[in-house]
């Protein structure tokens, strides 16, 4: 909050007092022409923190950049500033494709808060159909991953990669076998979405995979 404390005095002014933290506070105000002083004691009691609440739309494909954010924000001391890592400044962005955005939000008394989201990508899958599990791990990844699939019968397994503009970053042959386990590598690609999509059978699975540094 911001505490603005007023002199009886004319010709004094007191600056105001910024305070994100409760507690007790002194202002000592000084009389240029006598040297006289005055000191007073306030208490800043604790504001309810700031509280982002987002409502985050994907996008409804590879290379599509129609997702979308919108930020509730409550607590704190009204009005609110945004700043996004995209250099937005309102409280809504859209036409997002599939990636990470950050925001901080600062309120009238200067406390902040900041939040990271991210865009996934809508993918229309026949996943209750899919004739098996598949886990993918870790995700997030740094850059590597390990894919492993167990199925209940063995039919020629294909896998491709993609990033969220839809290219293709990775395709090859998996063999046939129910269970097989395969390290996908990414260190070498861009922080963001990817699309890991195994084909069999005339069926399809996709799992989104976030790429962080």
């Amino acid at each position: 909050m911001t505490v603005q404390a007023l002199s009886s005095t004319p010709g004094v002014t007191i600056d105001p007092v910024v305070a994100c933290t409760p507690g007790f506070y002194e202002v000592m105000a000084t009389n240029p022409a006598t040297g006289c002083a005055a000191v007073q004691e306030f208490e800043v009691q604790e504001a309810p923190p700031i509280d982002i609440a987002p409502l985050v739309t994907d996008a409804s494909g590879p290379g599509a950049s129609d997702g979308s954010i919108l930020l509730e924000v409550t607590g704190g001391t009204p009005p609110y500033a945004y700043t996004w890592n995209t250099g937005a400044t309102t409280p809504q962005l859209d036409n997002l494709p599939s990636d990470t955005f950050t925001v901080m939000v600062t309120d009238q008394a200067g406390c902040t808060a900041e939040l990271t989201l991210q865009v996934k990508i809508t993918i229309g899958t026949d996943e209750e159909n899919w004739p098996g599990q598949v886990v993918l791990s870790p995700n997030p990844t740094k850059g590597i991953s390990m894919l492993s699939v167990a199925r209940s019968h063995t039919t020629p397994l294909y896998l491709a990669v993609r990033d969220a503009a839809g290219r293709l970053i990775l395709e090859k042959r998996l063999g046939s076998s129910a269970d097989l386990s395969v390290l996908l590598d990414l260190s070498n690609q861009a922080p963001g979405a990817y699309f890991v999509t195994l084909i069999t059978d005339n069926q399809s699975l996709t799992v989104s995979l976030m790429l962080v540094r």
